[in-house]
C-alpha cells in the first residue's frame, strides 16, 4: 500500500505501508517529499500498473514513481511551448502481458485557438522518453473524475456522447480507441452514479450506491470480442449493516467465488 500527505514545505510525502496477514503493519521511511507539488496544485494519482503509478496535476508536472524501489522519475512537459490544457486524465499501461514496454496515455481539453473544447490525446512511451500526438476519440468526449485503468494492453476510461454513457478502451499497441456503450440495464444516467473495477481480470461496472427500491447488486462485465455487457455477479444488500446501505458501496476485489465489499 502506498500513503501520501503534504509536507510543510508544500511538497508531497510518499511513503509505503505494508500489512502482513497476521494484521501487523510495517511503514517504511518516507521518501523525500516531491517537492515539485505545491499545496494547491491539484494533484492526481493514476491507477497502478505493475506498481508503478503516475502523480500529476493539470500544470503537467509529471512524476512516475516506483514504490517497491522508491525510486521517481520527473517526465518532460508534453507541451512546454504552453497552452491551456485542462482538465487532464493521465494513466499507465503496458502493451501486452508479453511486452515489458510502458506508455503513458495523456487525454485532455485543449482551449487552444481553433481547437477549443475539444478532447486531445498524447502518449508517452518510457524507453524513447517523447511524447507525441495521436488521433482522440472521435465519436465521444472523456469523462475527466474517474482514473484511467488498465488491462492486457489496453487503457479504459468513461466517455460521454451527446447521447448516451460510453466506455472508451484505448490500445497502447494500435494507439487508437474505440468506444463502448455502457449497458442501460445498469439503471443510471449519470457517470457519478457509477464505478469501475477490474473484477477477476475483467473489466467491470456497477451502480456505487445501494437502492432501496433493487437491494440486488449487479456487477457488469465487459465482452470485447461481443462489445456487450453481461451481469458477472448479484449480490443481495438486504443481509448487509445498516451502514452500509447508507453510503457509498464498492466490490473492491474477488477471492476464489467471494466478493469483497467496501463502503
Amino acid at each position: 500500500m502506498v500513503t501520501f500527505k503534504e509536507e510543510k514545505w508544500n511538497g508531497l510525502g510518499v511513503g509505503n505501508l505494508l500489512v502482513s496477514a497476521n494484521g501487523t503493519v510495517h511503514a517504511s521511511p518516507p521518501y523525500l517529499p516531491i517537492r515539485a507539488f505545491g499545496r494547491f496544485d491539484g494533484y492526481k494519482i493514476s491507477n497502478p500498473c505493475d506498481g508503478l503509478i503516475c502523480l500529476y496535476t493539470f500544470t503537467r508536472i509529471i512524476n512516475l514513481v516506483n514504490p517497491a524501489t522508491t525510486s521517481r522519475r520527473r517526465l518532460p512537459d508534453p507541451r512546454p511551448d504552453g497552452g491551456v490544457s485542462h482538465p487532464i486524465l493521465i494513466g499507465i499501461g503496458r502493451e501486452n502481458s508479453a511486452c515489458p514496454r510502458y506508455k503513458l496515455v495523456w487525454f485532455f481539453e485543449s482551449y487552444d485557438k481553433g481547437m477549443c473544447n475539444t478532447t486531445r490525446c498524447m502518449v508517452f512511451a518510457l524507453d524513447s522518453n517523447t511524447w507525441r500526438n495521436v488521433d482522440p476519440p472521435h465519436d465521444c468526449r472523456v469523462h475527466y473524475d474517474h482514473p484511467l485503468i488498465h488491462l492486457e494492453g489496453v487503457m479504459y476510461c468513461f466517455a460521454h456522447s451527446r447521447w448516451d454513457l460510453k466506455l472508451l478502451a484505448f490500445d497502447l499497441h494500435t494507439e487508437t480507441s474505440q468506444s463502448f456503450s455502457i449497458t442501460p440495464d445498469i439503471g443510471v444516467s449519470y457517470f457519478d452514479k457509477l464505478i469501475m473495477r477490474l473484477l477477476n481480470h475483467r473489466l467491470c461496472i456497477f451502480k456505487s450506491f445501494v437502492d432501496k427500491d433493487d437491494l440486488v447488486l449487479k456487477i457488469w462485465g465487459l465482452d470485447m470480442n461481443k462489445r456487450s455487457w453481461e451481469v458477472m455477479y448479484s449480490i443481495d444488500l438486504s443481509c448487509l449493516p445498516p451502514e452500509f446501505k447508507e453510503s457509498r458501496i464498492s466490490p473492491i476485489e474477488t477471492i476464489h467465488n467471494y466478493v469483497i465489499i467496501s463502503n
